[in-house]
């Protein structure tokens, strides 16, 4: 799960300020009720940090793909599938807790298999309704950091070392790790990409170094 998926383009090709389309006032109203996390993540960060991601659930479309399945982007198909649908104009409507973002949420690996599961989808406060037809994780609150545009995974969890922090894929709900892709990221790159650079920000559940794992 060291590679990204697909970059997205979120805002509909209709989006005019004259005459918004449905899914955007939608979008407008979910996002009114939702409070700010401090410290979140936001598009075009410099800076590598570490928050404290309140309880949460992913909500999304989901499949299982190999982990090792050879030098093809496995879940990049997905991202096509899911924003083809219809369903998907549902969860970008969702209340979410990172605005004009969206997720590739890794998950639950199995070694025997050599699989995982992995859900095209946005971040929504926990409690949030499950559409029809998608699928969810709800996280628990933990410390999350969140990498530079660019890094991969391994680098991310590098320089969440430098910080005083761990990975905790041990506990309960903390057992993933996520791209995180903003649309205005996609439309204007932050920088240009290097040969292999991941075209997203990964997400890492984290806690302190001295804490104990329950």
């Amino acid at each position: 799960m060291s590679e990204p998926a697909k970059q997205f383009d979120q805002a509909p090709e209709s989006y005019s300020p004259k005459a918004k389309p449905e899914i955007m006032k939608l979008l407008e109203e979910a996002q009114q009720s939702v409070p700010a996390i401090a410290g979140a993540p936001t598009p075009f960060s410099k800076r590598f940090g570490v928050f404290q991601l309140p309880a949460s659930r992913a909500i999304g479309m989901e499949e299982r793909h190999k982990l090792h399945g050879g030098p093809e982007l496995v879940a990049a198909p997905q991202w096509v599938r899911a924003f083809e649908s219809e369903l998907w104009r549902t969860v970008q409507a969702l209340p979410q807790l990172i605005s004009g973002s969206a997720f590739g949420w890794a998950c639950d690996y199995d070694a025997e298999s050599d699989t995982f599961s992995y859900l095209v989808s946005v971040l929504c406060p926990a409690g949030t309704a499950v559409p029809a037809g998608c699928q969810f994780r709800d996280v628990p609150p933990t410390h999350a950091a969140v990498g530079l545009w660019g890094d991969d995974l391994h680098r991310v969890i590098k320089r969440m070392k430098r910080r005083g922090y761990v990975t905790h894929y041990e506990d309960e709900g903390c057992e993933w790790n996520a791209e995180l892709y903003f649309g205005e990221e996609k439309a204007n790159l932050p920088r240009r990409p290097k040969a292999n650079a991941a075209g997203c920000r990964w997400l890492v559940p984290c806690k302190p170094k001295k804490e104990k794992t329950s």
